[in-house]
């Protein structure tokens, strides 16, 4: 919803309306007018617009305290006397609208405490019969490193709810949070519908995880193509700072978001975790997969202690 600004004297005002008139925190310091509250006198009204909206410009670029308060603002309905005249309050309107979205916003600040997964479908992690030993070690495994990511204090946990690793993970970060209450589970999923040519009980565990999890995120529009995984991963990474991965080496949707996790990892401080794959999982030889962005730079694994 866009920001808009209305007088005071014009019309119903909305009860949610912010007033940014003088005598609130969001009134102009500069006024043409005489007794008024302003701080600073000037000739005309285009002379204290244009000093506000110097102003607020410089705040907007500078002072972080200032951008977060805008937020009051963002999508609102903001209240003073000088509209349809032109008003310090469009000026606030355009920078609240300038900011990115809340929910976006926070999850790249926290980006430090997040961590997100990548790996492969049942397939080539023992089959999509769970019950057999190279699924159960690699459950295990991954278990064991998100209890590791929980203690080294990260708190949000990104999953692309694919078959597999992501379902594997999401099972397991919603077990810890049996025991580490704080701890969130975000579903990113690539588009509505991922699911629908699913098993049944596959499609039943999947709904199962989205009513449990503390957050869904639809990344793009229904339907089906390929592309939407790869953009649903680099969403995932772009909000994180760790990343568990499930990879045996092999081309593919995981073999592409490793790679560009490498191709970002020391300009972004991404630590990537691998989990070894048993070799009897492996169905093909591995190759070498090459990110098509950005040259992957050489970055080893690492591996954050305890």
């Amino acid at each position: 919803m866009t920001t808009t600004v209305i007088n005071k004297y014009h019309g119903n005002v909305p009860s949610d309306a912010v007033f940014i008139g003088r005598g609130s925190k969001w009134g102009n310091q500069w006024s043409h007018l005489s007794n008024t509250k302003a701080e600073y006198h000037v000739l005309t009204r285009e002379e204290a617009c244009d000093c506000h909206e110097q102003w607020a410009e410089e705040q907007f670029r500078t002072n972080p305290t200032f951008r977060e308060a805008l937020y009051e603002l963002k999508g609102k309905v903001l209240v003073c006397f000088c509209a349809p005249l032109r008003c310090h309050g469009h000026t606030l309107a355009r920078l609240a609208d300038a900011l990115p979205e809340k929910e976006e916003k926070t999850l790249r600040h926290l980006r430090k405490f997040t961590c997100c997964f990548t790996g492969h479908r049942p397939d080539k992690l023992g089959g999509y019969n769970e019950d057999n030993p190279i699924a159960e070690h690699l459950k295990e495994e991954l278990h064991e490193e998100i209890r590791r990511a929980i203690v080294s204090k990260y708190m949000y946990f990104i999953t692309g709810m694919a078959q597999g690793w992501d379902t594997w993970a999401a099972e397991s970060v919603l077990k810890w949070k049996e025991q580490y209450s704080d701890i969130e589970l975000i579903a990113a999923i690539p588009f509505e519908g991922q699911e629908s040519k699913w098993p049944e009980k596959a499609q039943q565990r999947y709904r199962d995880i989205l009513t449990k999890a503390d957050k869904v995120e639809y990344i793009h529009e229904p339907g089906y193509t390929a592309w939407k995984n790869l953009e649903r991963n680099k969403w995932m990474v772009d909000r994180s700072s760790l990343v568990i991965a499930g990879w045996d080496g092999s081309d593919g949707g995981t073999g592409h978001c490793v790679h560009y996790v490498q191709s970002i990892a020391r300009a972004e401080h991404v630590d990537i975790v691998y989990v070894d794959i048993p070799e009897q999982a492996v169905k093909a030889p591995p190759t070498v997969v090459e990110f098509k962005g950005n040259p992957a730079p050489n970055v080893p694994p690492r591996r954050r202690p305890l």
